[in-house]
């Protein structure tokens, strides 16, 4: 079977950041969301670019600034589960001791 090069056909969004057992470096999580409604598809494109805005304020370590982003995502799509898991993680990792080179990747827990 033939991989499509072009990409263009699927509906996608960069969701995380995250490390996974055997690698140093974070590996992005991406949704597809293809089989969603068309209503769907386009709040989730236009939510996207605030999760990006999120992850890369919570890569800084800057807690406010990250959930704003993610609050203006719900305010986009109301019922994005990633933007609320963001809020929640965040709160958390604001009251962490996080090492000063935090890369702002999430280790997976591989229990």
């Amino acid at each position: 079977m033939r991989l499509h090069a072009d990409l263009d056909y699927l509906c996608f969004r960069e969701i995380d950041w995250v490390k996974v057992k055997g690698k140093t470096k974070p590996v992005e999580l991406y949704e597809i969301f293809n089989h969603d409604s068309k209503e769907d598809q386009e709040l989730k494109k236009r939510a996207g670019s605030q999760i990006l805005r999120g992850l890369t304020q919570r890569r800084r370590k800057e807690w406010d600034k990250a959930i704003a982003a993610f609050e203006k995502s719900l305010s986009i799509f109301p019922e994005d589960q990633v933007a609320k898991h963001h809020i929640k993680n965040c709160q958390l990792l604001r009251h962490m001791d996080l090492p000063e080179d935090w890369d702002g990747s999430i280790e997976l827990d591989h229990k």
